[in-house]
């Protein structure tokens, strides 16, 4: 049985989506799993993994870290990001790109706090972004980004304040340790979530004590790498459920 997330904010008209939101990634993930659980017709078992790509990627560390709290009734196997977003206060060479995830952030962060207004942040320069977040697909995303390069785009780089500090701090993946192992998966070259930003996690998780292994597909980018890494990806997770003892690559 699979289950997949529906993040709050991406279904009705009108709403916006708190991005890369721990909380409300997590809690979508885990209330999903618990869900399925409670139909009958479903057969739902009490162990379970949980797999995501990218934004999905960032929702499997998070879940990971919450899952044993929120949903004691099951038990997390174990734990698959592939290309996640992580490292969320820091650049790898990759600006443009952050600027645009900080800035699809910031939308979300306002729909939820009034007190947050994205004037404060963001110039006159940034609206052709903001408006393809607030209205638009990720393809319109992609298409207005070239709009994040400009030098003064920011008027404060909100991760220089205390509201962008405090922020990373509550949904910055890889903060804590957990019991369920990980599998992080990297393609080589993946525009969007470079290589050396997972790289920066493994060692992160690594000075936890996590229990983390890694998979580098080299000419994987961000839309084949998933495919790529399908067939150590479904061993990794079949070695969970037939109770193998998860390798550590640290």
């Amino acid at each position: 049985m699979l289950v997949a997330t529906d993040y709050i904010g991406l279904g009705p008209d009108g709403r916006l989506h708190p991005y890369l939101s721990a909380a409300g990634e997590g809690h979508a993930v885990i209330d999903g799993v618990a869900a399925a659980r409670s139909l009958a017709a479903a057969h739902a078992g009490r162990d379970w993994v949980v797999v995501g790509v990218s934004q999905g990627g960032h929702a499997a560390l998070v879940t990971n870290e919450q899952a044993a709290k929120r949903l004691p009734s099951a038990h997390l196997l174990g734990a698959v990001a592939v290309a996640p977003g992580s490292q969320l206060g820091h650049t790898y060479g990759d600006a443009l790109q952050s600027r645009i995830i900080i800035t699809m952030v910031l939308v979300g962060v306002e729909a939820q706090d009034p007190s947050v207004d994205l004037d404060d942040y963001l110039s006159p320069k940034s609206r052709p972004a903001v408006t393809a977040i607030e209205t638009g697909c990720m393809k319109d995303i992609i298409a207005n980004a070239g709009v994040a390069s400009t030098p003064d785009y920011f008027i404060v780089d909100p991760r220089s304040t205390p509201l962008g500090k405090a922020w990373v701090k509550e949904n910055d993946p890889g903060q804590v340790r957990s019991a369920t192992p990980l599998l992080l998966v990297q393609g080589g070259q993946d525009p969007l979530v470079l290589p050396a930003r997972t790289a920066a996690l493994f060692t992160r998780l690594c000075g936890l004590g996590q229990v983390v292994d890694k998979v580098d597909i080299p000419a994987g980018t961000h839309d084949t790498v998933t495919d790529l890494a399908k067939d150590q990806i479904a061993r990794w997770v079949a070695a969970r459920f037939d109770g193998k003892p998860a390798a550590d690559a640290c």
